[in-house]
């Protein structure tokens, strides 16, 4: 039997990584009173990442050993248009624990799975024309590769809905979560938009009674909108 020298292996990872877009880094310190995790890259590059900018470290256990560390990276610059960060990741064979018990996320890697013709549970609502139209920007480069990271597929996993008029939330909350959420069934919206779309969810779940069985979707509020002043008020 012919048996892989640990050079070929390492070279298979190193092309993999290239493939994925993702660096192999090593040498990984992390400094908890300042939340910054420093690393060498291949090249022997200093690489810094503020803790801030730390989505999570996930598990890839069907991949290979390790975590893949992602994180946003602000692309703006002074005096051009706003746009939505960059997610980055950057993988990791071994990880001190202090990392991994501050930013270690644990997911299950086998997608929940739901019976033939229902939707799944969570659902991503885009506000296309909230606050300077970021909202489906944001979706793309943002929030679809965390959710990917996470193993979630898009019509699988989850449903995704742009906003084609005033009344998209009010008519999907009111016919899609209310009466799933009344039926028991526990229910994820994550939504991309300002504080029109939160009142829009919310005065259509209490436009008829709730069953004993209620079961409150979770809300996930990705401040969209022009002044967002019930994300910074709660």
């Amino acid at each position: 039997m012919e048996v892989e020298s640990p050079e070929n292996a390492s070279k298979e990872a190193t092309a993999q990584a290239q493939e994925e877009g993702i660096q192999t880094g090593v040498d990984f310190n992390y400094d908890r009173s300042t939340s910054r995790l420093t690393y060498r890259d291949p090249d022997n590059n200093e690489i810094t990442i503020n803790g801030a900018d730390i989505i999570g470290a996930f598990a890839k256990p069907h991949k290979r050993p390790g975590h893949d560390i992602v994180y946003a990276v602000d692309v703006n610059q002074p005096g051009e248009p706003a746009k939505p960060p960059k997610i980055c990741s950057v993988h990791a064979s071994e990880l001190p624990a202090d990392f991994l018990n501050d930013y270690g996320v644990n997911h299950n890697e086998e997608p929940a799975q739901f019976p033939s013709g229902q939707p799944p549970n969570t659902h991503v609502i885009i506000s296309t024309h909230s606050g300077t139209h970021l909202a489906a920007a944001f979706y793309a480069q943002a929030v679809q590769p965390v959710l990917s990271h996470l193993g979630l597929r898009e019509h699988e996993d989850y449903s995704l809905h742009h906003t084609t008029s005033a009344t998209t939330i009010t008519d999907l909350t009111t016919h899609t979560l209310l009466p799933r959420a009344n039926a028991g069934i526990q229910q994820h919206l994550i939504l991309l938009a300002g504080d029109g779309g939160t009142i829009d969810a919310l005065n259509a779940l209490l436009s008829a009674p709730l069953s004993p069985a209620y079961a409150a979707p979770s809300l996930t509020l990705l401040p969209l909108g022009t002044g967002n002043a019930l994300f910074h008020s709660t």
